[in-house]
Parts: structure tokens; C-alpha cells; sequence
């Protein structure tokens, strides 16, 4: 699709009410206030188009940046790219969206180590959100003593860098056995910023633990057989 008719597509799709969500949740760019379901939709039609999302993204506006989010292809996206991007967040609905691609990048821990020491708040924030997303898939070993760093750290974070440090306890913790009993024991010597982490562990591991519930097989109709009083009634009214 061409960049015009992308602009186009979204301001139709804006609505006053999107507006005053997008202010409740920090956005102050210019905006058309486009509900992410129906920029998610416009993705499917647009597909991967990584020229298209830097097009997007150079509009500075927040529906057409999070639409770039959206198209931007981790495998083709270059760190030099990624680093633009992450110096133009100012919100954290952009935080979370731009941490998507970077943790497809072929380098994401290599580039999210550097913003993690980054001392801007959305940079760092960039960084752990990356982090934990890659937690699922990491080494036991290496996931250990992230605990013991964030524990360091996290009072002196930003707020939404505190967020996304928790996203790591929480990410860690599911993993369950002794790694869920190092994310928890964390979370409660951390203290108040990290209150909720036990919480969000257990529902997690219950979540999984849970047997998933399959449907029954709809029963087939049997078409039942007329009775011998039937069958005989028949034979009479035919003879």
C-alpha cells in the first residue's frame, strides 16, 4: 500500500473516544486515535513491509508509528533503525510496541544489553522489556543471577524501567521449580515496587498447570426406528 493511503486509512478509522484513552495513557504526539484492532487489521492487509514502516514512522504520528510496529520486518530492520526509534519514544504504548520488533532483531540481546545501561528511562525501559521477552527461550543459568542485578538496581530505575525489570522477575519466575523460587524470593526483598510479581508468578504457573479443557464431539443423531405397532399400522393403511 502506498504511504498515502495507509494516512488515509487511518484517519478514517480515529474516533474521539481513542483520542482521550491515548491521553490518559501519556501519548502527546498527533494522533487519530485508531483502536489497535483496527490497525492490527490494517497490518494483515499490508503484510511485512520494512520500507513502509520507516515511511510510517518518519510521520511522527503515534497511530502511523505503531502501524510501523506493526509492519516492520525484526529480520530486515537495522540496529542503526531501532536506535532512531527508540530515541523518539515518549509514551509507553510506543515502549511496548517498539520492544516487539527489537526482540526479533538477529542481535536483540546484544543491542538491549547497551540500552539497559542507557540512562535515558525509555531506552532502559526498551532494554528489560526485550529481556524478558526473551526469557522463555534462555538458558537456565544465565537467568539466575538477573535476579540479583535487578534486585540492585531497581530502586534507584524510572518507573517505567521498574515495570519492565518486573516484566523480567514475573518472565523468570514462570519458568518455574528453582527459578520461580528466586523470582519470588526477589520480589519480596525488593518490597513494595515489586509487590505484585509474586501474584502475577503464581497465576502464570496455575495458568499452565491448568488441563486444557477440550470440547466433546457433538453426539450424532440416531434416527430412531419405528415401533412394531407403527411398522404394522403402515403395512395395514398401504395393504
Amino acid at each position: 500500500m502506498h504511504i498515502d493511503d495507509v494516512m488515509s486509512a487511518l484517519r478514517d478509522a480515529g474516533t474521539p473516544q481513542n483520542l482521550a484513552t491515548y491521553a490518559r495513557h501519556g501519548v502527546k504526539s498527533p494522533a487519530f486515535g485508531v483502536s489497535t484492532a483496527s490497525k492490527r487489521a490494517l497490518a494483515r492487509r499490508i503484510k511485512k513491509d520494512q520500507p513502509l514502516a520507516e515511511t510510517l514512522w518518519a510521520t511522527q504520528n503515534h497511530d502511523a508509528r505503531i502501524l510501523a510496529t506493526f509492519v516492520a520486518d525484526p529480520g530486515q530492520i537495522s540496529g542503526r533503525v531501532l536506535a532512531a526509534w527508540i530515541d523518539d519514544i515518549d509514551c509507553g504504548p510506543l515502549t511496548d510496541a517498539v520492544s516487539a520488533v527489537a526482540a526479533g532483531h538477529p542481535s536483540a540481546l546484544a543491542l538491549a544489553a547497551g540500552w539497559r545501561a542507557s540512562s535515558r528511562a525509555w531506552t532502559s525501559c526498551v532494554g528489560w522489556q526485550v529481556l524478558a521477552l526473551h526469557v522463555p527461550q534462555s538458558e537456565e543459568t544465565t537467568l539466575g543471577p538477573l535476579v540479583a542485578v535487578i534486585e540492585k538496581r531497581i530502586a534507584a530505575a524510572p518507573a517505567c524501567t521498574q515495570e519492565a525489570m518486573n516484566a523480567v522477575l514475573v518472565a523468570i519466575g514462570a519458568r518455574g521449580d528453582r527459578l520461580c523460587t528466586l523470582a519470588i524470593e526477589g520480589g519480596r526483598r525488593i518490597g513494595a515496587v515489586s509487590r505484585s510479581v509474586e501474584a502475577q508468578i503464581l497465576k502464570l504457573l496455575a495458568k499452565k498447570a491448568a488441563p486444557s479443557v477440550q470440547r466433546k464431539p457433538p453426539k450424532k443423531r440416531v434416527k430412531a426406528r419405528p415401533s412394531v405397532t407403527a411398522r404394522a399400522l403402515r403395512a395395514t393403511r398401504g395393504a
